[in-house]
């Protein structure tokens, strides 16, 4: 990814508009349950209270306390779930149980932040 690249996180939004408008942003304002919400707050401090540093992204979770599963629906920004996947420094695992939803400026937004991430050791 070129420097250009590397700035833009949706077509709409590049990386400038995340870091202006993180402090402002309400995380249930942008994902489509408190779970995602809760992993969404994870990633944006870095919180890993359990010890398990990983997300597993989905369509659906099957387990409805699952809070590792992040399940991506309609209403989930994924340029915000890439930009925190991209600054988190603890994150170690991804795992993908759903391909990935059918816009692709969604799909780029995601993976764009998931390529800025420097801690994630294993993707499954």
């Amino acid at each position: 990814i070129n420097n250009m690249e590397s700035r833009v996180l949706s077509p709409c939004r590049d990386i400038d508009y995340y870091e202006a408008h993180e402090q402002d942003i309400r995380l249930e304002d942008i994902t489509s349950d408190d779970i995602n919400a809760e992993i969404l707050r994870m990633l944006r401090y870095d919180d890993w209270n359990d010890g398990v540093n990983l997300i597993n992204l989905s369509r659906e979770r099957t387990n409805a306390g699952d809070s590792s599963r992040f399940a991506i629906r309609e209403n989930d920004d994924c340029g915000w779930l890439g930009y925190f996947i991209g600054r988190s420094q603890k994150l170690e695992m991804m795992f993908f149980d759903y391909f990935f939803p059918q816009e692709r400026e969604r799909i780029d937004a995601l993976m764009v932040g998931l390529c800025r991430n420097q801690s994630i050791q294993r993707i499954q």
